[in-house]
């Protein structure tokens, strides 16, 4: 439905992390600091807004001649020519299985190689002659090393890293922009099957990276110095408040929610069946 140049530029949108991992896993999770949620979603799609922009002003990239459209497979096309209700529903939760099994290898395979890379003696030196150059603490550098292979890993291991919270922040903002070797195996997973270009997509994440760090500073000077400078540590969340009542509450609200969205998938697609057969008749 689109041409390859439209692919390329959109790519470049469609692969950002969410708001719940940003504000959720890491903001909360990692760094206890939900009040600074502006200084970190706000730079991630700033930064994934203008490197569409900055693609879309490419010469070669604004064109839009149609090019060979991808051909669905045999499989594909007999799902999409399914009109059972059931059949979907259980080719759904296979694909579905078979993408969390992906991506959960992948996310082992890059956590083994991650401890490999950190374990070497030649990484351990090549982090220390890097720190005194540029006199960063060498717990920061290694959660960044770690950052550009596996998202999660680098961003835990640079919240729990020693050094000022603005650098937290930053070094975290831009392996979120990139987002690691490890997530962006994945993505080449499914865009192999189609023309996208790989190489322009590995650059604009690496772009959305530096302008994601670069936001994060420029929203750090005009809006968030002296919020910051204020704080000395992290105010952490204290978890005891919560009790059985409020964990059961929790859990009954986030039931509800899934609930809801299940019934509105259901209803959407026999909707959409019904649709297919009055336009058949």
């Amino acid at each position: 439905m689109i041409s390859k140049p439209e692919g390329d530029r959109l790519i470049t949108l469609a692969s950002t992390s969410g708001p719940l991992f940003i504000l959720g896993a890491v903001l909360t999770g990692m760094l206890s600091m939900p009040d600074l949620s502006g200084l970190m979603i706000i730079p991630h799609y700033m930064g994934a807004l203008t490197v569409g922009l900055i693609f879309s002003r490419l010469p070669r990239l604004s064109g839009q001649k149609q090019v060979k459209q991808f051909k669905p497979s045999k499989k594909i096309e007999k799902v999409n020519n399914s009109t059972s209700l059931p059949d979907l529903i259980s080719r759904s939760v296979k694909d579905s299985v078979n993408s969390i099994l992906l991506i959960g290898g992948f996310v082992i395979i890059y956590n083994v190689i991650i401890d490999m890379v950190l374990a070497s003696q030649i990484t351990r030196i090549l982090i220390q002659k890097v720190s005194q150059v540029f006199m960063l603490n060498p717990s920061l550098l290694e959660g960044i090393l770690a950052g550009l292979i596996e998202l999660t890993t680098g961003c835990n291991r640079i919240s729990l890293a020693d050094v000022n919270l603005l650098y937290k922040i930053l070094g975290i903002n831009f392996i979120i922009g990139w987002g690691g070797l490890s997530i962006l195996s994945q993505a080449i997973s499914f865009i192999s099957q189609t023309d996208i270009s790989v190489k322009l997509y590995l650059i604009s994440k690496l772009l959305h990276g530096f302008l994601a760090t670069l936001y994060t500073y420029l929203l750090y000077l005009f809006f968030y110095r002296d919020y910051l400078n204020v704080i000395a540590v992290g105010n952490p969340i204290d978890l005891g408040i919560f009790d059985l009542k409020t964990w059961l509450g929790a859990f009954y609200s986030l039931g509800s929610i899934s609930l809801t969205l299940i019934a509105f998938y259901v209803f959407m697609a026999l909707l959409v069946i019904n649709i297919k057969k009055l336009k058949k008749s």
